[in-house]
């Protein structure tokens, strides 16, 4: 199967060459052009020693990525989630950058700033390639909530990561991890392990695209 590229002009709005009955075809690979934002070591590429780390700075940097598939320029995000209402830092670190939190009940504002769309999640809770390359055709790139694991396997913790292809051919999706890297491949039943399906009001943001 061959790898789709949704922003290559010569395929259809669904990956298809334009003219191809989608409902012939067999479902294909796709992998998006996404520019990778890493939460790590941010502005070190410019001074050498001098970049910062945000240890919960994952869902803001997965945003930029969904905005800057989209577009090019600055990401609002939540001001919120760096200073306190008089401009005060929630969190400064050892060096004197500013911290950012988790988002947790601040999502609503995160979907309002920067314009997203939730993604309806599965009934029986378990993730497809097939439907994530559809998914992926139709909306782009995708915002996912995940959970962290310790060696023994206690969940620990969140993190932010973004959904960048699907490989219905070899049962596994690629993903933008702002903490690891780019391009990292994982097996749809490590990504459904770690997806959040927490039985919260969170679990309506645990995946998100930006379609415009």
């Amino acid at each position: 199967m061959g790898v789709a590229i949704f922003e290559d002009p010569s395929f259809g709005a669904h990956g298809f060459a334009p003219g191809v009955n989608e409902a012939e075809q067999p479902m294909s690979d796709i992998l998006l052009s996404v520019p990778y934002v890493s939460q790590v070591n941010i502005g070190g590429h410019i001074h050498a020693g001098a970049g910062r780390t945000e240890r919960m700075g994952c869902w803001y940097a997965a945003v930029s990525m969904l905005g800057y598939y989209r577009e090019i320029g600055p990401r609002l995000g939540v001001p919120a989630q760096y200073v306190k209402p008089d401009g005060t830092p929630h969190e400064v670190d050892a060096k004197g950058n500013i911290q950012p939190r988790g988002m947790g009940a601040n999502y609503p504002v995160l979907v309002t700033n920067e314009g997203l769309s939730m993604v309806p999640l599965p009934a029986d809770k378990q993730w497809t390639c097939e439907k994530l390359a559809t998914i992926l055709r139709d909306c782009g790139p995708c915002y996912v909530r995940t959970k962290l694991f310790d060696a023994k396997g206690a969940h620990v913790g969140g993190h932010i990561v973004v959904l960048i292809g699907s490989k219905p051919s070899a049962n596994t999706v690629v993903i933008h991890d702002p903490a690891k890297g780019p391009n990292i491949e994982i097996t749809i039943d490590d990504l459904n392990k770690r997806f959040n399906w927490d039985d919260t009001p969170l679990a309506q943001y645990s995946m998100m695209c930006k379609l415009q």
